[in-house]
């Protein structure tokens, strides 16, 4: 729904007495309670993308370029260059940052209608929504701690007690130096 706009708003900031509470409170804690028209059109509409998940898209799924305003012919691919960065960038998208243009392959190799792009697109498998591999080196790390997380720990009390001893014995050598020093 849309607002029709003849009237204003109230502006959510600031405080306001409470009368149920006998205080005052913000008027965004106010604002928290959703009037049940707008709890009952959200549910509606959350129940209608499990019977249609697309419907709401169907405007999009129409959306068309003039052939003059086209770079490309429909139904055209482009050969894509690797990137340089691309093992950087494909670490950068499972981190979840954005990438620089061209640093990984299209999702679609393919010149479509925008309208067709995005249905197309929604077919294909979202990169957050499939694991992205680890380098080798990161793996075989990992695989270590998982499988020998116990010697790993004991390793390190060991080297710990170590160095403790070891600048233990340093410590009255440190204040040898500071005096003669001085």
């Amino acid at each position: 729904m849309r607002c029709s706009g003849d009237h204003v708003h109230e502006k959510l900031k600031g405080k306001v007495w409470d009368p149920q509470q006998l205080k005052m409170v913000f008027r965004t804690k106010e604002a928290q309670i959703y009037p049940w028209s707008l709890c009952a059109t959200l549910a509606v509409q959350i129940a209608q993308l499990f019977v249609d998940p697309f419907a709401h898209l169907a405007p999009s799924f129409g959306l068309k370029v003039p052939a003059h305003d086209r770079k490309r012919e429909l139904l055209s691919t482009r050969p894509w260059k690797v990137h340089r960065q691309a093992d950087t960038a494909r670490r950068a998208l499972a981190a979840g940052y954005q990438l620089k243009r061209g640093a990984l392959k299209p999702l679609l190799g393919i010149e479509l209608e925008p309208g067709e792009a995005i249905r197309w697109v929604l077919q294909v498998p979202h990169p957050f929504s499939q694991a992205a591999g680890l380098p080798a080196d990161l793996e075989q790390a990992l695989q270590h701690v998982v499988h020998k997380g116990a010697q790993i720990v004991h390793e390190r009390a060991r080297l710990l007690a170590f160095w403790e001893r070891r600048a233990q014995e340093l410590l009255p050598l440190s204040h040898l130096q500071d005096h003669a020093a001085a």
